[in-house]
């Protein structure tokens, strides 16, 4: 008797290590936790940030959460496969980028520039004589805010340096027009005058 409880407790427990083995089979993950961290060009957290998962081939998004004050942003589940991640906020460059979810947890960092920040990278690839990146800037800051008169000015600037002066000076006399009556702007005026007043 004592022989045939065993057996029979052998075999029970070999039926259940087989069926946890098939449910761990059944059960093999297929979802993505997906937890976000966004910071600015200055790399201090960024809170009250849209971000919206698209699946790749949808216009409506399947979430849309909004970063806390640490900057973190939490998806519910997502089955794996391709997305598109799209984040945005007042008075910074917009990012969206394609995402492939494929394992259990994913963690997600993305740096947004603001307009102050856009304008300082500007000017940093000025001094350093990037003119294409200087273009680059220029036009992510305008995306944000249309004509800033900052942009304005670097834009200017690179107008002058490129050689062409008539460019530079309408934008000058814009901001102007404008009441950006800055000593800047009225030295760079005038020094532009002055060399097309060398040259003729």
């Amino acid at each position: 008797m004592k022989r045939l409880f065993i057996l029979l407790s052998g075999l029970l427990l070999l039926l259940s290590c087989k069926t946890d083995g098939m449910l761990t089979k059944r059960n093999e993950k297929t979802q993505t936790y997906l937890v976000g961290k966004i910071y600015d060009g200055d790399n201090s957290s960024c809170s009250r940030v849209k971000v919206s998962l698209y699946k790749e081939s949808d216009d409506e998004p399947l979430f849309t959460e909004t970063s806390d004050v640490t900057g973190s942003v939490y998806f519910p589940p997502v089955d794996f496969g391709e997305y598109v991640i799209k984040a945005e906020k007042t008075g910074y460059l917009d990012i969206s980028f394609h995402l492939t979810l494929e394992l259990p947890e994913q963690s997600l960092y993305l740096n947004m520039l603001n307009e102050d920040q856009l304008i300082d990278r500007a000017v940093g690839a000025m001094e350093s004589e990037n003119y294409p990146l200087v273009r680059d800037y220029l036009d992510d800051l305008e995306s944000i805010s249309g004509s800033n008169p900052y942009g304005l000015y670097i834009k200017s600037i690179l107008a002058w340096k490129s050689g062409d002066s008539g460019t530079a000076l309408s934008l000058l006399d814009a901001l102007i027009k404008e009441g950006e009556d800055d000593f800047y702007i009225l030295k760079l005026k005038d020094r532009i005058v002055g060399e097309q007043a060398e040259v003729e």
